[in-house]
């Protein structure tokens, strides 16, 4: 009985010597000579580029904006949604139900979410995807207040978490959370007074601010404030790296803007100043951290990161994905930033 326990012992010990001496030499020769050899291509996303298309929107407009990148233009007309391909000029509209429809662009791919008010303070949110033409309810805001309005959209494609605003007076508005598992939660903040918010892209974060005074809060209760500045905040935007761009001016405009992540001492944030007073409608913060800054009685449109400049001809549009889109002699243009 010991000699056969001894022999299988022995046969173990072989095995398994065997195997360590094999995945050794796999290990430094085999895949070291392979890994060696190969070769990795890098997928770059391939760019939409705008053709020179007549275009005429209409004075009474509301939501002029770009897809993320540049592939689609809209503008909402009344109740009808109108979209334009940009690599051609094709158009297709979408009627929308309800009053004072809402709706915007995800920033990194081509669908968009739509809010329609149902009566009753009833809001619908639909997911409208563009270039498969399908359009897709996902949830429903019940209110109880009929003047109750969605006024913004912040969205998460990584997180899945969407956040609404919803409006009821000028001095009286609330976000609602919709997360991954499409359950709906009225937020409990510190101020119905709510002005410009964010999203993180990775966390599960809200950033928002008081439209009287300026005071930025997260979620949790916590403000945030900019070391040595004491003026009226403006959140201007978000990168892929999760650090927050925040303005600081007077007159609802912007002179200095601040950059950083939220869990670091605001005194170490990056600050970049500007020429003039800038309202931050003329202001994109892009996925790589480029503040682009855009000058209309110029023409001019500057990077704030790098002082680059570029200039256009005609009128501002839009920006998008490291662009700008304009309209000069009737024709959409496009404007590459760098």
């Amino acid at each position: 009985m010991r000699k056969n326990v001894k022999r299988i012992i022995i046969w173990i010990l072989i095995s398994l010597v065997a195997q360590v001496s094999v995945l050794f030499y796999a290990e430094n020769f085999i895949f070291t000579d392979a890994a060696s050899k190969a070769k990795f291509k890098k997928v770059e996303e391939k760019k939409e580029k705008i053709a020179d298309i007549a275009i005429n929107i209409p004075e009474d407009a509301k939501y002029v904006s770009m897809s993320y990148n540049g592939k689609y233009l809209s503008y909402l007309q009344d109740n009808v949604m109108t979209i334009i391909t940009t690599m051609d000029g094709t158009k297709k509209t979408l009627e929308c139900e309800g009053k004072e429809p809402y709706y915007k662009w995800l920033n990194d791919r081509n669908r968009m979410i739509i809010g329609e008010q149902k009566g009753g303070g009833n809001i619908a949110l639909s997911y409208y995807d563009v270039s498969r033409d399908e359009k897709e309810k996902y949830n429903e805001i019940s209110t109880g207040d009929s003047k109750a309005k969605l006024t913004d959209i912040e969205a998460s494609t990584l997180t899945q978490v969407t956040y609404a605003k919803i409006t009821f007076s000028q001095t009286r508005s609330s976000i609602y959370r919709i997360g991954i598992n499409n359950d709906l939660t009225r937020m409990r903040l510190k101020t119905s007074r709510i002005g410009d918010y964010i999203t993180l892209n990775r966390e599960d974060i809200l950033l928002y601010q008081d439209s009287i005074n300026g005071t930025l809060y997260l979620n949790e209760g916590k403000t945030l404030s900019v070391k040595g500045q004491s003026g009226k905040s403006t959140i201007l935007g978000i990168d892929s790296e999760d650090n927050i761009y925040i303005g600081y001016g007077n007159d609802e405009k912007v002179k200095t803007v601040y950059c950083g992540n939220i869990k670091e001492n605001t005194a170490s944030w990056k600050k970049y100043d500007l020429e003039e007073l800038t309202s931050p409608k003329y202001i994109n913060i892009s996925k790589d951290g480029d503040v682009f800054v855009n000058d209309n009685l110029k023409g001019k449109i500057i990077n704030l990161k790098n002082n680059n400049a570029v200039t256009y001809e005609g009128t501002f549009l839009d920006f998008y994905k490291n662009a700008a889109a304009t309209i000069n002699e009737g024709k959409l243009k496009h404007v590459e930033l760098k």
